[in-house]
């Protein structure tokens, strides 16, 4: 299990655009799907699947092992893989 220690739009906000900005995250991202004529974020599981599947595995791969919460469970992730304790 992974719990976040940010939520999970400020995740999306460091994937999508590069933007390591927790707080008001929610905002933020939603400002920038905006801006980029992208439809804002709703919370609803069918809304977090459209745009997780935007987002590729070297996209998050880029993100291992900075300095911050996504980068931390990455790389924790990949050390887990590695060991053989789980499939990534």
């Amino acid at each position: 299990f992974a719990i976040s220690v940010h939520s999970m739009e400020s995740w999306l906000l460091l994937c999508l655009f590069n933007r390591d900005e927790p707080k008001n995250s929610m905002v933020r991202l939603n400002r920038l799907l905006h801006k980029n004529n992208k439809n804002p974020l709703v919370k609803e599981v069918r809304t977090y699947q459209q745009i997780a599947r935007g987002i590729n595995r070297k996209q998050l791969m880029r993100l291992r092992g900075k300095k911050n919460s996504l980068g931390r469970f990455l790389g924790q992730l990949v050390a887990l893989s590695d060991a053989g304790v789980v499939e990534v």
